[in-house]
């Protein structure tokens, strides 16, 4: 039985091949490749950072997000007051894998630039399953608009093309001149007033419900991963809150703890590669790639505690790791990429490997930009250096633990302020009570010896004993 498949006809094919020998097809992905992209695409987190990255891109210097519902769904709105888009760029920019035959004159350069793949923009509103308005302005140039979903695309991918009377088997989308007021001022809003730049709005979002939750946990993660333009000008703003940059090694940004200001100290200097080989996108070979390896020791546990270490900043055992990033913007921060194992003692080591987008290849960048799997050569130069760090890392922190009898800066620090405390209200402390004359024992003195030291420990009173070690 011939199969009837409007799009692909058996006998068609057959019979063209007995006349011609060869037979030609367009093979246009089936818009049910958006669907694939919403599983095994981004995190939720991950599609949020993808947009940012076009405004960086495009020279932004505020970018501006908002996370809120409408008719009980969440929606999301980001603008930037970048360049913004002419209308073949945004066309461009809404095809998956966008190279330099889509993108025009805003071609997607790999070194300084964070997009590259072309899959950003795409990926990251096929991930958060939602309808996506963008509009977007140049300088001198109209607002235009788009509505991008994948049942838009599947519309037109039905569509009769009226030349051939058969259906389009083609992805394609709609482009407006905005003049609605809402657009006008939904513009206006997110780009504070800028005559130029994007501003994409995602509603009816399904991959979330709790906007709560997502609004403070992209306040943590944009402050993070952008820490580094931030601390360089660019200002982002969520939900009304103008982000600080958290440097996750502390040395850029030191950060604060109890009202008291920390900074990393560097182990070393600076280790630049700047000659290493890399071929860029038309096959040609270069030799001037460049790669840094720095090491880091945070405040140890004479400093800060590991408890409120962990309550303020979540950095443990868990979150280890060569703190990544490529052109600036961080991609990978928990871990040590195969050179070794999570260790307690290493909770106040970190590294920071940077490079950029030319040595993507070297460094096996995913297409997310979100991880890296480095080549044995990048691994090979920076594996002595990491050894010997780690190894000096940890005897200072075994030494900054309290070994050696030593008893930690905190530990005095709160002793002295309880013995404050209890100095000023010793009125309102229970007394021990008295043994009552009554009573006889013949009981003798406890003693307790250390574990460890087996040395006799001190003891006060019969009824409360305070232990030195």
């Amino acid at each position: 039985m011939a199969n009837t498949n409007l799009r692909f006809n058996r006998d068609d094919i057959k019979d063209e091949l007995q006349k011609k020998g060869v037979v030609t097809r367009e093979i246009t992905p089936s818009p049910h490749f958006l669907t694939i992209l919403e599983s095994v695409g981004y995190k939720t987190s991950e599609a949020f950072c993808e947009l940012p990255d076009n405004g960086i891109d495009a020279e932004a210097t505020k970018i501006i997000t908002y996370f809120g519902k409408e008719n009980k769904k969440p929606y999301v709105v980001i603008g930037d007051n970048g360049f913004g888009m002419e209308p073949d760029t945004l066309f461009g920019a809404l095809c998956l894998g966008a190279s330099s035959l889509e993108l025009g004159d805003k071609e997607k350069h790999s070194n300084g630039y964070l997009g590259k793949y072309g899959t950003g923009l795409k990926g990251a509103l096929a991930a958060l399953q939602g309808v996506a308005i963008i509009l977007t302005k140049t300088k001198d140039g109209e607002l235009f608009k788009t509505i991008y979903h994948k049942d838009s695309v599947q519309e037109y991918y039905d569509s009769i093309n009226p030349e051939t009377g058969k259906a389009r088997n083609a992805w394609g989308i709609n482009l407006y001149i905005a003049t609605d007021k809402e657009d006008l001022e939904l513009f206006e809003t997110y780009t504070d007033g800028s005559k130029h730049g994007t501003v994409i709005k995602i509603y009816n979002i399904k991959r979330y419900t709790d906007t709560q939750y997502y609004k403070n946990r992209m306040i943590d993660v944009f402050s993070r991963t952008y820490q580094r333009y931030i601390n360089n000008g660019i200002e982002f703003i969520v939900n009304g809150t103008v982000l600080n940059p958290v440097d996750l090694c502390g040395y850029e940004v030191p950060f604060t703890l109890n009202g008291e200001s920390h900074s990393s100290k560097q182990m070393g200097t600076d280790v630049i590669w700047d000659n290493l080989i890399y071929t860029d996108k038309d096959g040609v070979k270069h030799k001037d790639g460049y790669l840094r390896y720095r090491a880091f020791l945070l405040p140890q546990q004479d400093v800060v505690e590991e408890s409120a270490w962990i309550e303020e900043f979540d950095w443990n055992m868990t979150n280890q790791g060569i703190v990544v990033y490529r052109s600036n913007r961080m991609i990978q921060s928990n871990n040590w990429l195969g050179l070794t194992g999570t260790n307690p003692r290493l909770n106040r080591f970190r590294v920071e490997l940077d490079f950029n987008g030319e040595l993507d290849d070297l460094l096996k960048v995913d297409f997310k930009k979100t991880t890296i799997d480095p080549t044995g050569e990048i691994l090979g130069l920076i594996s002595g250096r990491f050894k010997r760090d780690k190894n000096d890392a940890s005897v200072i922190f075994d030494n900054a633990s309290g070994k050696n009898n030593k008893v930690s800066q905190s530990l005095n620090k709160l002793a002295k302020r309880f013995g404050t405390w209890a100095k000023n209200n010793a009125s309102l402390l229970p007394k021990i009570p008295k043994i009552p004359s009554n009573i006889i024992t013949n009981k003798k003195q406890r003693t307790t010896t250390h574990t460890v030291t087996g040395k006799p420990m001190k003891q006060v009173g019969d009824r409360l004993r305070f232990i030195f070690d």
